[in-house]
């Protein structure tokens, strides 16, 4: 009988230990939202992105090859999907410049947003990727095509 007791009154007492541990929920859920106001709010999914002007951007092409690399290479390398390819036996220049026809807002805004019923993935599932990475690495995709935007 002694045991019994013993281990109910231990039972117990380890759960109002672990309860207790947990602190003031209504303090972490204020601390969490003073953590969520200061982060950037990430868009709805249907909504659509404010127009970047690519105008003032600057390409860093060392940077762009890692995002080529690290995401955009499993659909560009050969062609998945429809995706424009740079493989050397499946690269065809007017896949490259008809879509570098479109302009550099454009090409940005499917990276972003994703193009074709997500055939080309919100940022081409880079989801880390700032917009800068994204123009980056189209850019250094359509100087590996030798592409120009008009």
């Amino acid at each position: 009988m002694k045991k019994i007791l013993l281990s109910l009154t231990l039972i117990a007492f380890f759960g109002l230990v672990m309860t207790s541990c947990g602190g003031d929920k209504k303090a972490k859920t204020t601390e969490t939202k003073t953590t969520e106001v200061k982060k950037e709010e990430a868009p709805k999914a249907d909504a659509k992105p404010a127009a970047i002007d690519v105008s003032k951007m600057t390409a860093n092409l060392e940077n762009g090859k890692k995002i080529y690399s690290k995401a955009c290479i499993a659909c560009h390398f050969t062609g998945v999907s429809g995706a424009p390819a740079l493989k050397a036996d499946k690269y065809k220049k007017e896949d490259w410049q008809k879509r570098a026809d479109k302009g550099m807002a454009t090409l940005l805004e499917h990276s972003i947003t994703g193009f074709n019923n997500n055939l080309m993935p919100p940022k081409g599932t880079c989801m880390d990727c700032t917009n800068q990475d994204l123009f980056d690495a189209i850019s250094y995709m359509y100087n590996e095509a030798k592409v120009t935007f008009k």
